[in-house]
């Protein structure tokens, strides 16, 4: 029998990944089955589903892998009322907690000598938590799924992050260079690892509160739109300010993080980057929103740029993957992808924490297949159609019911190319659905909407009626 391992995210927008073998046969977040955007706890529908889809029950399963991250793991519900009496407390000590927080948060940014010490203690109590959580968190989903609590294995957020770039990297049987760059996780919001023979060898890390994930994430919040969902907005906005307008702000922002000047692979900044609102609010507010987004924009571009460019003076490698948050931005992707010193780059489709179901299970695979000595052969990536696809009998049910309710018409062309060309040519939109769902935040063609670009009245319906898109977006 196959090895199957399960992956399972449970952080922001949570997701389950089913390998066989080695290659990816399934994955789908939670939000696709709840219609609840980047779901947060335990992924139980996309578990079902994956496992249905493998065809195959939870005592089937090799291992069950988690990816690790302190705040995740702590959820309301099911969880919280199966977890132990400390759990519970400090579910109840968190409000308390967070105004601690934010007192230190105010300190330590006008008073900087705080910050070594406020860190220290921070990732002191993430160290102590932390294991009580992880612990937690494996007893939780062992018991849920009713497996061994051996089976259950948990890994650090950036390795995670970093096993999706290597291993679903079409370059994975080459020497590469791994970079992953996020918001934060498990104290850490920056790696450079080496991938030698198949090995995941990590040589700089950034420590938490020195993130351009996480100043990203407040610029989001300053624009007044939602952190953690529409930073692709902010990316959008960027390309409309003046030249001159976003070289005014920029200048102001520069000095605000950069690459150390002892060690290239690692990124500073001159205050704790959670305190990147308070900078802003004090500094930008006099600036236009457009101006300030195009000077953000920037600083990333230059600062992802430069740190690629180290790192590969640094290893000599010029293949590079590339996984976490930040690496969703394509325009800075499109930056490193033409840089001379890069000979091929591969930033992980749909690279924020939801891929790190796909790489935990990696982890998990390639551990047991070095438990019993031997090789570790991993697919690379050759598709991305990895969810739910539905029946011609679901499908006739379905529209039997539409119809029924006289809500719809319902026709069968005798070429349905022919005919959808046919509706496109007037103007018409036309939403398809084919196959199995593509994974990830990019529609793939076969869960997509359709219409003739050239119009510019559809164009309008799409955005203002559809997607409800800002007035920005193209």
């Amino acid at each position: 029998m196959s090895d199957f391992i399960l992956g399972i995210h449970t952080g922001h927008n949570a997701t389950a990944a089913l390998i066989e073998a080695g290659r990816v046969i399934a994955c789908a977040s939670e939000e696709r089955f709840t219609g609840s955007k980047n779901h947060l706890g335990f992924p139980s529908q996309a578990v079902q589903w994956v496992l249905k889809f493998g065809k195959i029950g939870p005592k089937d399963l090799t291992k069950v892998a988690l990816v690790g991250s302190f705040g995740a793991p702590i959820h309301a519900g099911e969880e919280a009322q199966s977890a132990s009496w400390l759990m519970r407390s400090l579910v109840v000590l968190y409000r308390p907690g967070a105004w601690l927080r934010k007192f230190y948060g105010w300190a330590a940014y006008h008073v900087p000598v705080l910050r070594g010490f406020g860190n220290w203690c921070y990732c002191t109590v993430v160290d102590w938590v932390g294991s009580i959580v992880s612990r937690n968190e494996r007893e939780g989903v062992a018991k849920r799924l009713d497996v061994p609590l051996d089976k259950v294995v948990i890994y650090e957020h950036h390795l995670c992050h970093a096993a999706t770039a290597a291993y679903l990297s079409p370059f994975n049987h080459d020497d590469q260079l791994v970079l992953t760059c996020d918001g934060e996780g498990d104290k850490l919001c920056a790696t450079v690892t080496r991938y030698e023979n198949g090995q995941l060898k990590r040589i700089a890390s950034t420590p938490l509160g020195n993130s351009i994930g996480w100043i990203y994430m407040d610029l989001t919040r300053y624009l007044g739109m939602k952190a953690g969902e529409h930073e692709y907005k902010v990316m959008g906005l960027a390309p409309y300010a003046k030249p001159e307008n976003v070289d005014r702000v920029y200048r102001k922002i520069r000095h605000i993080i950069s690459l150390d000047s002892s060690n290239p692979l690692v990124h500073r900044s001159i205050f704790d980057t959670h305190q990147s609102y308070r900078f802003m609010a004090e500094k930008l507010r006099r600036y236009r929103f457009d101006d300030v987004a195009g000077a953000f924009q920037r600083l990333v571009e230059e600062l992802l740029v430069e740190w690629v460019r180290a790192a590969i003076r640094k290893t000599g490698l010029q293949t590079v993957a590339a996984a976490g948050g930040v690496f969703m931005n394509v325009k800075a992707n499109q930056k490193i992808a033409e840089l001379p010193e890069v000979k091929h780059f591969f930033p992980t489709p749909t690279s924020g924490d939801e891929s790190n179901a796909i790489g935990t299970a990696f982890l998990a695979y390639a551990d047991h297949l070095r438990s019993r000595g031997k090789q570790v052969e991993i697919a690379p990536v050759e598709t991305l159609y990895w969810g739910p696809e539905y029946s011609r009998q679901e499908i006739d049910a379905f529209l039997k019911e539409a119809v029924s309710s006289e809500s719809f018409e319902l026709a069968h062309p005798d070429d349905i190319n022919e005919a959808v060309a046919e509706l496109l040519s007037q103007g018409q939109v036309v939403a398809r659905v084919s196959g199995r769902m593509e994974w990830g935040a990019r529609a793939l063609g076969n869960r997509s909407i359709l219409a003739h670009p050239s119009d510019p009245e559809t164009v309008r319906i799409i955005n203002e009626y559809v997607k409800n898109r800002d007035f920005w977006m193209p």
